[in-house]
């Protein structure tokens, strides 16, 4: 028999989709999304793309009121509502800050009330919760670098070296083991695990890492786009890209 399931954000790229599968595995969905003007455009309508079988609340998960509701006979939570954009993270800091960390507390603090019903939460993270990915030695041992300093990226000089001996090191696939080292403004709240530390409940967490496909909506990224363009075109303004210019890529598919 299926169960009752809440999932913030659902009205987006990855929750729609989570939705939709959530739906043919006979659960029941609700959705608590704010619809986000800049995510969804500006008119806020009817999503025609959210699946018809789904309830859907409109409110944001800063709302207490509204989280409230839409705990209302849920058993199980999919934590996926936050605002995304690391470039406008970084000027919008308050915003963020509010919808992703006090957002959060919001909801654990609605669960927290409820956790004779609800039996599991499971919390969207990302892979930037990492920083710098994991490498290693030449002699095989692993290594957790920080982040490059200003020096290195003044000089240009991208490779990672091993703090002990100044040897080079080899990048590795990062697994999660690895010690968090958040490095921005919206994935300095996905410390997840925090869910489970003071909820003491079976909890899961779901690193995410740049998804695309049907629905994804790239006007966050554009916004980002924009705005180095707008900065390029000042005069006295000369923003600098610093990139290693080579063909590695830091991720995988």
């Amino acid at each position: 028999m299926g169960e009752h399931v809440l999932v913030t954000g659902g009205a987006g790229f990855v929750g729609s989709h989570l939705v939709d599968a959530l739906l043919a595995q006979g659960h029941q969905v609700r959705v608590l999304d704010s619809l986000e003007p800049q995510v969804h455009g500006p008119s806020g309508g009817a999503l025609a793309y959210l699946n018809s079988h789904a309830e859907l609340v409109r409110g944001s998960v800063t709302d207490a009121a509204a989280v409230a509701r839409a705990l209302e006979g849920v058993d199980v939570v999919f934590h996926e509502a936050a605002l995304v954009g690391v470039g406008q993270s970084m000027y919008d800091i308050v915003r963020y800050c509010q919808v992703n960390t006090v957002g959060a507390a919001i909801l654990l603090e609605q669960v927290v009330k409820r956790r004779d019903r609800i039996r599991k939460v499971v919390v969207a993270s990302s892979m930037s919760v990492y920083g710098e990915g994991a490498y290693r030695t030449l002699q095989g041992e692993m290594r957790s670098p920080r982040v490059r300093s200003r020096d290195l990226l003044e000089r240009g000089e991208w490779e990672l070296r091993d703090a002990v001996t100044g040897a080079p090191l080899e990048p590795l696939p990062t697994p999660e083991t690895k010690p968090l080292q958040p490095t921005s403004v919206p994935h300095s709240h996905r410390r997840a695990a925090l869910f489970q530390h003071l909820w003491r409940a079976p909890g899961a967490v779901e690193p995410l890492h740049r998804h695309r496909g049907d629905l994804f909506s790239a006007r966050v990224e554009q916004q980002a786009a924009a705005h180095l363009r707008g900065w390029a075109a000042t005069p006295g303004l000369h923003p600098r890209v610093r990139h290693r210019g080579g063909q590695f890529a830091g991720a995988g598919h």
